[in-house]
């Protein structure tokens, strides 16, 4: 009975509707699947009201109220809602496809899995929303505010997001995929295992972001500022970091191959395990970075490099030789090769020792002793072995270690008579490697 006399109030127009529905505020009216597709609502009061499954298409709801409105599943496709209120509105699976939204206020309003391809959404105020799953792809956002907000997989495949904020936002597994992050600011923001393929983040703001795992191949990130944030294991093959700055920055196992960073700044930034073959370092600043097991070749290119002076590994400080304000160019490639040739194989004590080392010489024959050998063999406290290896910085190491665990399998399934007639005289399968450690060292190099 209820609903039937609201729907007749609206047919009279809104501002009949809201002056009845201030009356009847108290009233949990259900306007469930209601066809108000077309409408002219510009400011009605939908306040708290189940319009779950609603036929909202190309109606105008310009300064409309839907604070805390139930819109679930509902069309609102082209639907016009500038400067609408929709604070708590639980808009989850929604369909908003070209939907303008521009101004408007979903202040801890829930889009989960809503559709808002092509919308307009400038300047929209999503803070602390749940967007998870939602999709904006195409859709304009120059200005919108997502703070705080859950974007977990959201889709905002060549969205506009320029002028955005996304300060602490969750952004874990997003695609990014060709959007425009130009001038946003992503402070703090998670953006672990996300995707931002040929995004543009000219002159974005990513101070102590998460990009665990991300992909950020061809990216522009030229003039952005990466202070602090975590970019381990990292994709960013030829991305472009031109003066970028990366201080503080953790690019550990990083891969950032054919990447970018002239002039960059490196200050304090952690490149353990990195790979930069090819990579562009000229005339950055690597001046208290630290350096381990740079995968890199005679393409990587250092030239003009500011640095006075370095962290090998994790405690060492390497010095100007020279007591001068900086590093030489002579001074920093005898660091750089220094760190670029180093790789630890630890075998444990499930680990047929003899058949690893037998691995190492089948891999010594591939590679020859100039690109790989053993530097050192060191045995733990809990029983374990490290095998210190000298690599070629022009061999990949990600690749190596496949290749050696590879080839270790297809040896130790042999039979076993098989495998005893393989070991060379020192390989005894119970050999205690650590006595034998110089034997075994001059005989693979």
């Amino acid at each position: 009975m209820l609903r039937k006399k609201g729907c007749a109030k609206l047919k009279r127009g809104v501002e009949c509707w809201n002056r009845w529905r201030d009356k009847n505020l108290t009233e949990k009216l259900d306007l469930s699947g209601i066809n108000l597709c077309n409408q002219q609502l510009k400011g009605v009061n939908f306040r708290g009201l189940n319009l779950r499954g609603a036929n909202l298409v190309k109606a105008n709801l310009k300064n409309a109220n839907l604070d805390g409105a139930d819109l679930s599943y509902a069309n609102l496709s082209k639907a016009q809602l500038t400067g609408a209120s929709l604070v708590g509105a639980n808009l989850s699976g929604a369909i908003l496809v070209k939907a303008n939204y521009h101004n408007a206020d979903l202040i801890g309003s829930c889009l989960a899995m809503a559709d808002l391809t092509r919308a307009n959404l400038r300047i929209v105020n999503f803070s602390y929303a749940d967007l998870s799953d939602a999709n904006f792809s195409g859709a304009d956002l120059d200005g919108a505010d997502f703070k705080s907000a859950n974007l977990t997989r959201a889709n905002f495949f060549t969205a506009n997001l320029a002028h955005s904020c996304f300060i602490d936002a969750n952004l874990t597994c997003a695609s990014l995929e060709k959007a425009n992050l130009e001038r946003a600011n992503l402070e703090r923001a998670n953006l672990s295992e996300a995707n931002l393929t040929k995004s543009n983040g000219f002159h974005a703001s990513f101070v102590m972001s998460d990009f665990q795992d991300a992909i950020l191949e061809l990216a522009n990130l030229q003039h952005a500022n990466l202070s602090k944030a975590s970019l381990v294991n990292i994709y960013a093959i030829e991305a472009d970091l031109q003066r970028a700055n990366l201080s503080g920055a953790n690019l550990s196992e990083a891969d950032l191959s054919g990447a970018s960073l002239n002039r960059a700044n490196l200050m304090s930034a952690k490149l353990i395990a990195t790979q930069v073959f090819k990579t562009n370092f000229q005339g950055c600043n690597l001046t208290g970075a630290t350096l381990d097991k740079l995968g890199l070749d005679e393409l990587t290119v250092f030239d003009n490099v500011i640095c006075k002076y370095l962290y090998i590994g994790k405690k060492q400080k390497s010095d100007s030789p020279t007591g001068s304000n900086y590093l030489s160019a002579v001074e920093l490639k005898n660091i750089i090769d220094q760190v670029a040739g180093n790789l630890d194989i630890v075998l444990n004590r499930e680990t047929n020792w003899g058949i690893a080392l037998l691995t190492l010489q089948k891999l010594q024959r591939k590679y020859s002793a100039t690109q790989m050998y053993i530097k050192e063999i060191k045995g733990l406290k809990t029983g374990d072995l490290i095998i210190k290896l000298f690599v070629s910085s022009n061999i990949n190491r990600k690749a190596f270690m496949k290749l050696f665990w590879n080839k270790y399998e297809s040896l130790l399934n042999l039979p076993c008579q098989a495998q005893n007639n393989l070991y060379p005289s020192i390989f005894a399968p119970q050999s205690n490697l650590i006595e034998i450690n110089q034997t075994v060292s001059n005989q693979i190099r």
